[in-house]
């Protein structure tokens, strides 16, 4: 029996006189009709037992699924709060650490600001005290090639008369007292 014609055409002829599936039908479909057939079978008070089982074991499934519901239910609440506070808590440090950087950021910006001010500060004061001392070296050459004396020079620059010497001397001009 090798079609499926065939096997259902055997399985619904001999189905309520057979007390075993027989090997020929074999399959799902098969199997659940063999079964159908065994409980028709049955006498009627085997049928009410058969039923009252039935009845019993959907009781218990029934029982089991709403046991499993309370049970997951309880379970749910302090999963949930468990799961609450461990995303405030990754929350919280998330925030916390970029606070910290913010602050970090806005203390680095106050700091660098006056430091940064000093900074120019003392350029430009390095700068102007370059620029000054270039135009005194500039008075001092250029009053000495017009007959200034190093007395002289001292007396108005307030600079001593050895660094005025010195300048001189830096710039190729001799010492010239008699000036």
């Amino acid at each position: 029996m090798h079609s499926i014609k065939n096997r259902w055409m055997y399985s619904l002829r001999y189905m309520g006189k057979l007390s075993e599936k027989p090997a020929e039908v074999q399959g799902r479909i098969f199997e659940r009709l063999f079964k159908l057939a065994q409980i028709k079978r049955l006498t009627k008070k085997d049928m009410e037992t058969y039923h009252k089982s039935i009845l019993e074991y959907d009781d218990i499934k029934e029982g089991m699924a709403l046991l499993a519901h309370r049970e997951a239910k309880h379970l749910a609440k302090p999963m949930a709060k468990q799961m609450a506070k461990q995303l405030a808590e990754r929350l919280a440090k998330r925030q916390a650490k970029q606070m910290a950087e913010q602050i970090a950021t806005r203390k680095a910006q106050q700091m660098a600001e006056p430091l940064a001010k000093q900074m120019a500060e003392q350029i430009a004061n390095s700068k102007a005290q370059q620029m000054a001392y270039q135009t005194l070296e500039l008075f001092i050459i250029n009053g000495t090639k017009n007959g200034a004396t190093i007395q002289f020079l001292s007396n108005v620059t307030q600079y001593p008369e050895k660094q005025i010497r010195e300048i001189l001397k830096k710039n190729g001009l001799a010492d010239n007292e008699s000036n």
